[in-house]
């Protein structure tokens, strides 16, 4: 127990007995290094699985651009059917929060008249047992901290009330709210220390390949680990609010333990589901047939003689001034596989902005409800910060599309302008036309796009952290 306070040095006093303390506590101790040990273990795992993908996306594009380069002279729309692959490499921080990385898919195939979803996700090309090791250590940090801090502050105000300490601390002069607060602040100094120490591994992996580092990676980090720190805050000054205004330890304890149960465990599982109800999720297959429809209803750009193109052909016509295709001094099909790309991609374009902008509302609709669950707001700044949330991932496949559309059109003109009208599909041109075609290279967000997304519920985080620091410092002792 404390000795004195002054008047002024009150609260770091209290902040300073209660770290000696915790120097004592053995079993607080080994709860930390465990979950140290576990969180660097999660880590190394995690950077060599990135790696590893990295190595593996690496091989496959070489193959993928060896064989575009190598196809023989020919038409140029069976170059636009053989078609190329768009890998997503990960964000350099997807070793620290995977975010949906696993569950999505990691490379597009690019072709004319259609816009692919992306397949070979992580996650269904590993063994189930695999699966169950790629534990992150985000989720391993959002998940075990609070417990680690929980079982340290649970007990802070409640035990020392049933030893009689408590009373003794307060007669020497500090409020209720500077007690509490105190605790609270020594507590999650302990959890800052290991946020801390995470975030250094982290850096020293990132430092090993920093070569293929991505703009602003340390500025990301930073702010990772500013929502991770706020993280620690908020639940150290919870578990010693608690201990405070429950009426023994063993009420305090199972008070915060069906907390972290619903905050941490099954909050952030079924909110998802709750904010999909005003937008049903829509089925794949419904959605793919709805695509399909408007297809057809479009016509048939591999056929100039198509009803649905009369009015592209008497436009075509007037623009040149002659009265027959045949006339033209370009390829009418090439025209044709022009327009009918320019509407198809609109199609699919149409069909995605619907699914993203109910994509937006879900996710809006979940960073409201983090006012209600910080953990929610931590998870969403979290994979947004780290470039590994949804909308990264719809980041990918808007420059994936971009790219297969440029690509096709080019390989259109050359079939306009090199092919000739009689006997179309018996041509062929020199592979020099596609050889020249530049390969994709993804383009990664920077870290002003993440934090847009990443503001508002880092904003929410930081103020139910700061929130709980001024309640804890207001609190009175009204009873015992």
């Amino acid at each position: 127990m404390m000795r004195g306070f002054s008047r002024r040095g009150r609260w770091l006093a209290v902040l300073d007995n209660e770290l000696r303390q915790l120097k004592n506590q053995r079993l607080v101790l080994a709860m930390a290094l465990l979950l140290v040990l576990a969180v660097s273990v999660a880590l190394l795992l995690s950077w060599l699985h990135h790696e590893r993908q990295l190595e593996q996306q690496h091989g496959f594009q070489a193959l993928v651009d060896q064989q575009w380069a190598n196809q023989p002279d020919r038409h140029p729309h069976r170059v636009a059917h053989f078609g190329t692959f768009a890998f997503r490499p990960p964000s350099t921080l997807a070793f620290f929060d995977p975010g949906v990385d696993r569950q999505v898919g990691n490379a597009q195939f690019l072709e004319a008249h259609r816009q692919n979803p992306a397949n070979f996700a992580a996650a269904g090309q590993m063994p189930t047992m695999a699966n169950l090791a790629q534990l992150s250590p985000a989720f391993l940090l959002q998940v075990l901290l609070p417990l680690l801090l929980l079982a340290m502050g649970g007990l802070a105000v409640s035990h020392e009330r049933e030893q009689g300490t408590w009373m003794a601390m307060r007669s020497q002069g500090p409020r209720t709210g500077q007690l509490v607060m105190s605790k609270g602040l020594a507590y999650a100094l302990v959890g800052a220390l290991l946020v801390l120490l995470t975030f250094l591994l982290t850096v020293m992996l990132i430092g090993l390949t920093m070569t293929r580092a991505q703009p602003d990676t340390l500025v990301a980090l930073s702010a990772l680990g500013l929502a991770y720190l706020a993280y620690a805050l908020l639940w150290a000054q919870l578990s010693v609010l608690v201990s405070a205004l429950c009426g023994d330890s063993r009420q305090a304890l199972a008070f915060l333990a069906c907390l972290w149960l619903v905050l941490v465990v099954v909050s952030p599982r079924t909110m998802p589901f709750l904010v999909a109800l005003p937008d049903p999720p829509v089925d794949r297959v419904i959605f793919n047939a709805a695509i399909e429809a408007d297809l057809r209803a479009l016509g048939d750009s591999h056929n100039t003689n198509d009803a649905r193109f009369a009015a592209f052909r008497r436009e075509t016509l007037e623009r040149y001034g002659v009265h027959r295709v045949e006339d033209l001094p370009v390829n009418f099909g090439g025209l044709v596989m022009q327009e009918g790309e320019r509407r198809t991609s609109e199609v699919f374009a149409e069909h995605y902005a619907a699914l993203q902008a109910q994509w937006d509302r879900q996710e809006t609709r979940l960073t409201w409800l983090a006012l209600l669950n910080p953990v929610l707001a931590l998870q969403q700044a979290s994979s947004a910060l780290a470039g590994t949330d949804r909308n990264a991932f719809r980041h990918f496949e808007t420059q994936a599309e971009g790219y297969r559309y440029d690509f096709i059109q080019q390989l259109n003109q050359v079939h306009t302008h090199e092919i000739h009208y009689e006997n179309d599909r018996s041509q062929r041109v020199s592979r020099d036309h596609w050889q020249a075609i530049a390969p994709f290279v993804y383009q990664p967000e920077t870290f002003a796009e993440r934090f847009r997304r990443a503001y508002l519920p880092l904003s929410i985080l930081i103020g139910w952290s700061l929130a709980l620091v001024l309640i804890g410092s207001s609190l009175r002792e009204s009873h015992r």
